[in-house]
């Protein structure tokens, strides 16, 4: 079908190019093959006589004309999946959307993975798009090129005023190697019978350690209560990962603030002890944030109940939190 001289079929090959910017990343997308996705970015070009995607180096860029383009395409695919989306029911065992979630790779592990084998079970063909969290998600859901963005409430300033769940709780806690020497003989959180536990580990003694700390566009929640207590610690490693921290302990004098869910899970793995944190940090609430034009469509809606069963059948509870983590 056309429109204006416009093969409305070219409309999902322009989402993805427009979006992966890439176009084996577009093909894979859209479960094409690689010549196929260039045949269409061939035809998008001669239709708007426009490059839309400029070599620079190994990687492409959009033109000025194909970044107008963003918002509308991405506009319109939402717009279009929902109405068809409506219109025909919505089966899981049918359904072929993918949905774009904006998480850290910690949520992924600790929340996602767990859920991964139920929805494959009950929708083997609905695909999940993980990114990075980044700047600007608030514009990114509105828009449409993002689903779901799971973040931490404290964290979520540029999502003020978009619907949103809370799925978990979490708190920080203290890692480091089994066998550090500079904590020989404290006990960790499962020594906490024991009463000199939980001030074992002192905020002076902190500060002497070598840490491996998170960075990445977005500070993480440490670092920001690190800043209002004035605290500075001495940071000999980062990693933008929070699943590479706990990673780099083992058999090093370095410490991290790891999430605890996150550190039961690799803690037999990575050779770890857990403390108590000397930084009150307080709790961490994980949430889903959604758009306001999701909320009523019936794909959108199946996958968030979903995620809110899921996180209250599974991880609103520590015995859920180590069943988890041992893979049950």
């Amino acid at each position: 079908m056309a429109i204006g001289g416009f093969d409305l079929n070219l409309v999902p090959a322009l989402d993805a190019l427009l979006e992966e910017r890439n176009v084996t990343r577009a093909a894979e997308r859209m479960s094409v093959g690689q010549p196929a996705m260039s045949a269409a970015l061939a035809r998008l070009r001669r239709h708007f006589d426009d490059p839309l995607l400029v070599r620079d180096g190994r990687t492409y860029l959009l033109s000025t004309f194909a970044q107008s383009l963003l918002e509308p395409v991405r506009e319109a695919m939402s717009a279009l999946d929902t109405a068809t989306s409506t219109q025909r029911g919505f089966d899981p065992a049918t359904e072929t959307r993918t949905f774009t979630i904006a998480t850290s790779d910690y949520a992924a592990l600790v929340f996602m993975r767990p859920l991964l084998a139920r929805l494959a079970h009950e929708a083997p063909q609905v695909r999940l798009r993980l990114v990075p969290i980044r700047l600007g998600m608030g514009d990114a859901l509105r828009r449409g090129s993002l689903d779901l963005v799971i973040l931490p409430m404290e964290l979520a300033d540029d999502l003020h005023g978009l619907p949103r769940k809370a799925l978990f709780e979490d708190r920080f806690v203290l890692a480091a190697d089994r066998d550090n020497p500079a904590l020989a003989g404290i006990p960790g959180l499962d020594d906490s019978d024991r009463p000199e536990a939980r001030a074992a580990i002192t905020l002076d003694l902190l500060t002497r350690l070598p840490f491996v700390a998170i960075t990445g566009e977005m500070p993480p929640l440490v670092d920001i209560r690190l800043r209002e207590q004035g605290i500075e610690l001495r940071v000999d490693v980062t990693t933008e990962a929070f699943v590479i921290a706990p990673m780099l302990l083992r058999d090093t004098p370095l410490v991290s603030l790891v999430q605890e869910r996150l550190a039961r899970l690799v803690a037999e793995q990575a050779h770890l002890r857990l403390y108590p944190s000397p930084i009150e940090v307080g709790t961490i609430i994980e949430a889903m944030h959604w758009s306001p034009r999701s909320s009523d469509d019936p794909a959108h809606r199946w996958l968030r109940t979903r995620f809110i069963n899921h996180a209250q059948h599974v991880l609103n509870s520590r015995r859920g939190a180590l069943a988890v983590a041992a893979g049950r």
